[in-house]
């Protein structure tokens, strides 16, 4: 059952326990897992079209850092 995810989805004002309660089953189904899988490859994907870009070298690895920088943030 997803009622943890629902009782936050979309509140602003949503309580830290029931925040927890939704990151928790988040992780236990495996979607928190399938997610950072995608943004490795959406990073690695990323970083080829830069290599292969006629941006400058400086620029694409500005680009390069700012993605994996923005993509693996931590809270």
């Amino acid at each position: 059952d997803f009622a943890p995810v629902r009782a936050v989805l979309g509140k602003a004002d949503a309580s830290e326990p029931a925040i927890l309660a939704a990151i928790e089953l988040l992780e236990r189904c495996g979607a928190k897992q399938a997610i950072e899988e995608r943004i490795g490859k959406l990073c690695d994907a990323a970083e080829a079209a830069l290599k292969d870009s006629a941006l400058m070298p400086l620029g694409a690895g500005r680009l390069s850092e700012l993605a994996r920088m923005f993509a693996y943030r931590e809270r």
